[in-house]
């Protein structure tokens, strides 16, 4: 049996996709199985890992993760990954995704200027036919709240926040967010749910609150605000709270998700 390391290198030596696999997998490397002459891994029970026997599963995907939500003790460990990047599902699948609709910026929230109209977008968090080969339990769908910032790429194209704008009163008097009750944002959702309902236990990715306050504030002048100017924080943090209508977000998700806990 390889270690974790020794499982990386052999996968960056053979090629991209294995590498993007060893990877994922090395750190649970007693937990998966090979099991096709494709080099597909699946999740598996540790007590299949040391009698060779599959159990069979108790319970389906949705039933085994509101389980765990539930705290109450399902047939195994629900599995699920909340984001697996674009790279890493082409790299798998051996072909580019295209679900027809995508980001502008960043994968991670649509970024706009103060004063500008926002508006969601909407993607998912990772391919069916990548949660498949995996042996995910769940699949996501993201609508991330809008960051206050300009960004820029790497050279091997990671994004990231070259410059918060989000940086005084003034500024965030300008902001603006999306009309989270406008009913044309859910078109995807919907689409999402209506494919994959039943097979998977859906879930929305959302971020709300201080994470897109620091995204849009940057850290460091956040820091200098809390001592500085402890009210212009707490009506930013609020902005991104009660200002998207947190009721009516969390209505759509459990309408759109069929999640009830």
């Amino acid at each position: 049996m390889m270690d974790c390391k020794e499982m990386c290198l052999v996968g960056k030596k053979e090629n991209t996709k294995n590498y993007y696999k060893f990877l994922l997998y090395a750190f649970m490397e007693k937990g998966y199985s090979k099991i096709n002459q494709r080099s597909v891994w699946y999740p598996r029970r540790i007590s299949e890992y040391e009698t060779g026997e599959k159990e069979r599963d108790e319970m389906d995907s949705v039933t085994r993760v509101l389980t765990a939500l539930r705290c109450e003790v399902p047939d195994k460990v629900p599995f699920v990954f909340g984001y697996i990047a674009k790279e890493i599902r082409e790299a798998l699948l051996g072909e580019p995704v295209d679900y027809g609709y995508s980001y502008k910026n960043g994968d991670w929230s649509p970024t706009f200027q103060p004063g500008e109209e926002t508006y969601l977008e909407p993607y998912q968090c990772t391919d069916a036919r990548v949660a498949r080969m995996l042996g995910l339990d769940a699949l996501g769908f993201q609508m991330m709240t809008p960051v206050f910032a300009t960004v820029d790429r790497t050279p091997d194209g990671v994004v990231y926040i070259k410059e918060p704008l989000l940086t005084s009163p003034e500024a965030l008097a300008k902001a603006k967010l999306p009309d989270v009750d406008d009913d044309r944002l859910y078109k995807e959702a919907r689409e999402f749910v209506k494919q994959y309902k039943g097979e998977f236990a859906l879930y929305c990715r959302i971020r709300l609150g201080i994470s897109p306050v620091l995204n849009s504030m940057g850290v460091d002048n956040f820091s200098y605000a809390v001592f500085d100017e402890p009210d212009f924080v707490k009506e930013a943090v609020q902005f991104h709270t009660i200002n998207m209508l947190i009721d009516s977000v969390k209505r759509y998700i459990m309408l759109q998700m069929n999640l009830t806990i």
